[in-house]
């Protein structure tokens, strides 16, 4: 039986309200199991890659509530989220490219405050992920004539891939923000496919562009350069094929979002920061292939990678969906297929794209480090072949005969393959460490002096204990790789003792002395009045010179005696 005359799509697509409403509620049902270890402890762990890091180094999930707490905690206070004075004595740090999930963090602000960063920054990971997959389904719904299955499978598919899944359970959430910037791009591809330049496309291709853009500095950047190669591809498309007609309201849909160019005068005033990365990754086709680190087949022992994975099942469905789309002639296939191979080739630097092309454009392009980053963008058009396969394999199943049986087979192993290869389960949670102090000891804390972290060895950049200083006044060093140049080099000139053992934009190879006289003068002129130790070991000689205010197996948290002049500088 010939089954492509059966897939002849309709002229338009239909998405209906009924079945989004039904497909989100599918998706929040999907991220509850596979993040339920997170879900029953939302307000004491967060999810964590600990077991793939080097030991004791944490992940970036510590860094990253810190960041969303203090997101937060400076809309509440009325403080610029962009600049922080709790950190870096006595100039402060400026957090403009800190990588804060700003709009995020904004949005799930209710919730932070009545239930603590803990659980607002669990429920920011878990919306975020479901409303990337929710999004998907919008985009196929909306330009494609596919089954309802095969949009919904389609949207799981991407919103809960290996790459996004990893990067959330890594804590780096400025990478899950596909619920920003595909629907923006979802819109451009729209428009394009279905000659669908209207005001409410450019709406929200214009909202959700910057929408990315709060979202996450380093997603903008893969957004603008995704964005710029689909226009270039289908206006040639246009330009060949004699539909040249409509510029005008092409160039309007653009310029709609002219006006959220007001977000980079928001940031003008952000000063110089070290975006030069001396190092980056580089990835090949055969790293493709493994299989992701926390999938079962990696639990049974075949190979496996972290990110830059490409599922199986996404190729397998795909090649069917090529398949069906050649037959039917349509003229999906092209472009889309150019512009996943181009983000492939992005991804793994074929040629040197990425070494010499991306890390060529100014400013932004010098501190891409990781060019698998694309690989999500890549996805977005490569998973329209594997729907057309779903949708393939869904019509020819409803025939009759043992050929549409083992199609049906087929459909039904492929879906439960590419279940067992994206879900995550050797998902780890790791608890929110933090320091039972007595409300003494609390009210000691909040003096207007710093808290100093002193680490068991060697200040890495993702610090596994961040948590315990949250609503705390802290020098910190790990972490802040993008720096302000001039504050930096002010303070390694004022105050070398502390300021020059961390070397940036790496952890540092030594630790200060806190023992050496200098030190403990840096401290009272910095106004550090507290140390708090990983090692209490390291403190033993520092207990005459202070009191102590916590202690327990491993950590010390002492008081520093300060000068008159230092306990009476002012209070934060």
């Amino acid at each position: 039986m010939d089954c492509t005359a059966r897939m002849e799509p309709e002229s338009q697509p239909h998405l209906r309200a009924g079945h989004a409403l039904r497909a989100a509620c599918g998706y929040i049902v999907i991220g509850a199991l596979f993040f339920w270890p997170m879900l029953i402890r939302i307000s004491t762990h967060l999810m964590s890659v600990e077991q793939f890091v080097i030991p004791g180094s944490g992940g970036d999930e510590n860094r990253f509530l810190w960041l969303y707490w203090w997101f937060q905690k400076a809309l509440s206070t009325g403080h610029s989220p962009l600049n922080c004075d709790w950190i870096w004595p006595p100039t402060g740090g400026n957090l403009t490219y800190g990588s804060i999930p700003f709009l995020p963090a904004l949005l799930t602000y209710p919730v932070g405050r009545l239930f603590g960063p803990v659980v607002g920054s669990n429920v920011m990971v878990f919306l975020m992920m479901a409303g990337g997959a929710f999004t998907y389904y919008v985009f196929l719904k909306r330009t494609f004539v596919v089954s309802e299955l095969a949009a919904f499978c389609g949207g799981a598919l991407f919103g809960y891939g290996p790459h996004l899944v990893w990067k959330a359970t890594g804590g780096q959430y400025n990478l899950i923000g596909a619920c920003w910037w595909a629907t923006c791009l979802g819109a451009v591809v729209t428009a394009y496919y279905r000659n669908a330049f209207t005001w409410q496309n450019a709406l929200l291709f214009a909202i959700f562009l910057w929408a990315t853009f709060w979202s996450s500095f380093i997603e903008f950047f893969m957004l603008g350069i995704t964005l710029l190669l689909t226009v270039a591809l289908w206006e040639a498309t246009y330009w060949c094929t004699g539909q040249r007609k409509g510029i005008e309201r092409r160039i309007a849909f653009f310029l709609l979002a002219a006006p959220g160019l007001i977000s980079f005068l928001i940031l003008r005033g952000a000063p110089h920061q070290v975006l030069e990365a001396p190092i980056w990754t580089k990835i090949s086709l055969l790293d493709l292939i493994p299989c992701a680190k926390m999938s079962v087949f990696s639990w049974l022992g075949l190979p496996r990678r972290t990110e830059a994975v490409m599922p199986h099942s996404f190729v397998y469905l795909g090649i069917i969906g090529v398949y069906a789309l050649a037959v039917r002639r349509t003229k999906l296939i092209w472009p889309t297929a150019i512009m996943a191979l181009l983000l492939v080739a992005f991804s793994v630097d074929l040629f040197g794209i990425s070494t010499y092309g991306l890390r060529a454009v100014p400013v932004v392009g010098k501190g891409y480090r990781y060019f698998s980053r694309f690989l999500p963008f890549a996805f977005f058009f490569l998973l329209v072949f594997s729907c057309y396969g779903i949708d393939f394999l869904q019509r020819a199943c409803r025939s009759t005969g043992l050929r549409p049986t083992l199609k049906s087979i087929a459909l039904c192993g492929l879906l439960v393959f590419a279940t067992l290869e994206l879900y995550p389960f050797m998902l780890a949670v790791v608890p929110v460490k933090h320091l039972p102090l007595t409300e003494e000891a609390r009210k000691e804390l909040h003096t207007g002096q710093y808290c100093m972290l002193i680490p068991k060895n060697l200040f890495v950049p993702n610090h596994e204990d961040y948590q315990v200083t949250l609503d705390v006044p802290c020098v910190f060093f790990a972490y802040w790789w993008y720096m302000d140049l001039q504050a930096l080099k002010w303070r390694e000139e004022h105050y070398p003792a502390i300021y020059n053992a961390v070397p940036m934009p790496f952890p540092a190879t030594s630790l200060p002395n806190p023992l050496a006289e200098d030190f403990l003068q840096e401290c009272r002129d910095l106004r550090i009045g507290f140390l708090l130790f990983e090692d209490k070991s390291k403190a033993q000689a520092l207990r005459e010179r202070g009191s102590v205010l916590y202690e327990d197996d491993q950590r010390l948290l002492l008081k520093l005696a300060q000068s008159e002049s230092a306990l009476t500088a002012g209070t934060r």
